[in-house]
C-alpha cells in the first residue's frame, strides 16, 4: 500500500506515522500510541509496540508524509499537463 493511499485510508495526522525498523511508514490511528504490534505490510518486519510504547526498532516518521505530499503534488501537476 502507498503512502498516499494510506492518508487516503488512515488519516493525515503527522505525529501518528512511524517507521519500520527498514523506513516503511505505517500509521497509528486514534490517540496515535502503539497498542499492539503487526506485520509492516512491505517487509513483514515488526510494527507498533503495546502499552502506548513503540518499539524500540520503530521511529516516528517526522516529514514522511510532507514529503510525499509534495511528490504526489507535483506527480499529478505533470500527468495533468502532458505537453509541457
Amino acid at each position: 500500500m502507498s503512502t498516499k493511499d494510506m492518508i487516503m485510508e488512515g488519516g493525515s495526522w503527522s505525529s501518528h506515522w512511524y517507521k519500520c525498523p527498514d523506513g516503511h511508514p505505517y500509521f497509528i490511528g486514534n490517540c496515535g500510541g502503539a497498542t499492539t504490534t503487526a506485520k509492516c505490510f512491505e517487509c513483514g518486519e515488526a510494527v507498533g509496540g503495546s502499552g502506548h510504547t513503540l518499539l524500540g526498532s520503530n521511529r516516528q516518521a517526522r516529514g514522511v508524509i510532507l514529503a510525499e505530499t509534495k511528490k504526489d503534488l507535483k506527480n499529478d501537476r505533470k500527468a495533468a499537463r502532458p505537453n509541457q
